[in-house]
């Protein structure tokens, strides 16, 4: 690295706090540490299988049964949880099986490969890694009667569901895992 471009990185002297939950924090805390800084782990989420196993049955059932055009993938937890769930109800080879006969998105890189590891493959990932920028990836698409199925959490906002609707795309969100607060406040109250 350039050493003027090192100096203005440079986290010499600073604590950063990481509020991600702890497990999905490491890749940062390193990179503080490589610019000089401390990292102060203070997860103010957790992330949690959906506590609804029935809604999440029902959910991934409906999506093997019916007609299914994309599949719109928010993150790593997203696909974490739909495998794990897929494994526990005997589901997981006949639903990827579906989903690499769809378009597939993923919502940025991590996610991406996150999705690609799991034998499933991925194709579009937005410029812009974000619920904007799926919807700008899509506008070129004729999107009148398809349906997206969005893996996302118990807590995601209804914007890229709202944007989808507008442009004429039946939706279906799947709420795959919960983002809960930290059953230890400790670290977050310290």
């Amino acid at each position: 690295m350039i050493p003027e471009v090192r100096s203005r990185l440079s986290l010499k002297g600073k604590t950063v706090a990481i509020t991600r939950p702890e497990k999905q924090a490491e890749e940062l805390a390193e990179l503080i540490s490589r610019l000089g800084g401390t990292p102060y782990l203070v997860p103010t989420i957790e992330i949690k299988p959906q506590r609804n196993e029935r809604l999440v049955t029902r959910l991934l059932n409906r999506i093997l049964d019916e007609q299914i055009d994309f599949l719109i993938v928010m993150s790593v937890n997203s696909v974490t949880s739909l495998v794990e769930n897929l494994e526990k109800l005997g589901l997981k080879d006949k639903f990827l099986e579906k989903l690499n006969k769809i378009i597939v998105i993923a919502i940025g890189p991590k996610t991406q490969r996150e999705v690609e590891k799991r034998g499933i493959k991925v194709n579009i990932v937005p410029s812009t890694y974000s619920s904007e920028g799926i919807v700008e990836s899509l506008k070129k698409t004729d999107l009148q009667e398809k349906t997206a199925v969005i893996l996302c959490s118990n807590k995601s906002s209804r914007h890229l569901p709202r944007e989808l609707e507008k442009l004429g795309v039946k939706v279906l969100e799947v709420p795959i895992y919960e983002r809960t607060p930290p059953a230890d406040h400790r670290k977050v109250l310290a």
